[in-house]
């Protein structure tokens, strides 16, 4: 009987070595696994950040660009801002040109053909700094059919300009003469009849 409990014992003794042995094995686990958490938040910062730098680069070099073409088409009291905000939860970007000092929307009546020279080049912008980048080759219809016709020379050559330097096709349809000026190819449709007949000029 005595033997019985000293096997018992020395059971109980391997049991709890075991024991013993695997708590020291979860806790060095568990240790490791604190010190990947630890490293896993830190990256999760390190990334929020970076995110947060880059979107401020690039909200900054989309306002400047837009306000740089707003100033040479209309004078130097137009700018561009875009604006943060978080809304059901979601971060939105609100967009407004400044007139006179004076925040507008663009939902907001501008008037003068602002809104068409903002989203015409604000294509052109978010066509650039998308990667992997489409096809070179936008097609805009009617995309200055607000500007007045004083302006439209104007606004031609900086899209020409533009179009130059990033290598970009541009197809526009309109109906401004001095907006297809500039253009290295110009086509002229009609419709006679049932049918459309097309002719270079």
């Amino acid at each position: 009987m005595l033997k019985n409990y000293l096997d018992f014992l020395i059971f109980n003794k391997t049991l709890l070595k075991l024991s013993l042995d695997e708590k020291d094995e979860i806790l060095k686990n568990s240790s490791v696994l604190m010190s990947e958490v630890i490293d896993y938040k830190e990256a999760r910062e390190v990334m929020s950040m970076v995110g947060i730098a880059s979107q401020q680069q690039i909200k900054g070099t989309i306002e400047s660009l837009v306000t740089q073409v707003l100033v040479a088409v209309f004078g130097d009291k137009y700018s561009f801002e875009l604006m943060d905000k978080v809304a059901h939860n979601k971060s939105e970007i609100e967009m407004y040109v400044i007139e006179d000092g004076k925040r507008r929307s663009l939902k907001d009546e501008l008037g003068c053909g602002v809104l068409d020279v903002v989203s015409l080049f604000l294509r052109i912008i978010f066509w650039a700094i998308q990667f992997p980048r489409t096809r070179n080759t936008l097609i805009f219809d009617e995309p200055a059919k607000f500007l007045s016709k004083d302006k439209l020379s104007l606004l031609q050559k900086i899209i020409k300009q533009i179009s130059e330097m990033l290598n970009l096709q541009i197809i526009m349809i309109t109906h401004e003469h001095e907006l297809a000026e500039g253009s290295d190819l110009i086509y002229h449709v009609e419709k006679v009849g049932e049918v459309s007949q097309v002719s270079q000029i």
